[in-house]
């Protein structure tokens, strides 16, 4: 891996192949996306957010021109390339710019969640009543699929499922965008450091953690969306998925770190990770609490203080 960081960094030429290549692939596996962030966020911590934005300008434009020559239906290339322009790369690039400002994931990953929180409220401010919008979206988009290959749903009504995901849909969006644009982010400064820091990421990731203010934040927010309605409290609870994704990174850094403090198998980890692959939402909400917890406890260092205490 050492040696395709050091290719991305060779110059413009590689970075751009690497991304547009990595773009195209994630048409047909999308894990291929991560590649793509990952390859921007490291152009960005080396190189800085003007070259690399460049780069992502070059690699949309390269998958908008082959999608056009292979007589790809017009309209769906272009809403692709920039769905993945806005809601993939421009988020990692603002992160990277962001972590190679402060040199810090804490505050990296709360700037990038108060700007994601901002675009949410903008939205609810601009499009009123944004269940309507969502559930309007919907039915346009969604229904006509579900009718025509007859999919089976839950208590049989399609217009109740609907409904349910029109109220969450901002919110869905919002920590998926969040969740991946860190995960991007978290490659980029991986790829980093094995070439200039060989170790340092490893450190740097178990360190997360952001504190009481991010989990009283969380508090508030719970507390409006559990018992306001209206505009207030369906912001709120888009919101509480936003929040859930932060602290889910939190815990996903917590259990590393409990991993390296106790000495215990890479094979936890590893099944964790193939738990997220097939059950993402359930294992998201255990590591959200856990790193909920951790905010307010901070298990990292109780759990050195006892390893110290037991050594001595």
């Amino acid at each position: 891996m050492r040696a395709f960081a050091n290719f991305i960094l060779r110059g413009r030429l590689q970075a751009l192949l690497v991304t547009a290549a990595a773009a195209l692939l994630t048409l047909m596996l999308p894990l291929f996306s991560h590649v793509a962030g990952g390859a921007l966020a490291l152009v960005t911590l080396r190189n800085g957010l003007v070259e690399a934005a460049l780069i992502a300008i070059g690699a949309a434009l390269a998958l908008a021109a082959l999608g056009h020559a292979t007589q790809l239906n017009s309209e769906l290339v272009n809403v692709v390339v920039l769905a993945m322009v806005l809601l993939m790369w421009a988020p990692v690039l603002i992160a990277a710019n962001v972590l190679r400002a402060t040199r810090s994931i804490e505050l990296t990953l709360a700037a990038l969640g108060a700007l994601i929180a901002a675009a949410v409220l903008l939205f609810h401010m601009y499009v009123g009543d944004a269940t309507a919008w969502w559930r309007n979206a919907l039915e346009d988009v969604l229904m006509p699929v579900l009718q025509q290959l007859d999919i089976p749903v839950a208590g049989g009504d399609r217009g109740l499922l609907i409904d349910a995901m029109s109220r969450m849909m901002t919110g869905v969006l919002a920590a998926t965008v969040l969740f991946t644009a860190m995960i991007n982010l978290f490659i980029g400064r991986w790829l980093q450091s094995l070439v200039f820091n060989p170790g340092g990421f490893g450190e740097e990731f178990r360190s997360i953690h952001l504190g009481r203010p991010m989990a009283i934040t969380a508090v508030v927010i719970l507390v409006l969306g559990s018992f306001l309605e209206g505009w207030i409290g369906n912001l709120a609870v888009n919101l509480m998925f936003l929040v859930g994704a932060i602290f889910a990174l939190q815990g996903l850094a917590l259990a590393h770190a409990v991993s390296a403090i106790l000495r215990a198998h890479s094979a936890w980890l590893i099944v964790l990770y193939i738990l997220m692959l097939f059950a993402l939402p359930q294992v998201a909400l255990v590591l959200s609490a856990a790193g909920f917890a951790d905010s307010w406890l901070d298990v990292r260092a109780r759990l050195k203080a006892r390893q110290g205490g037991g050594t001595t």
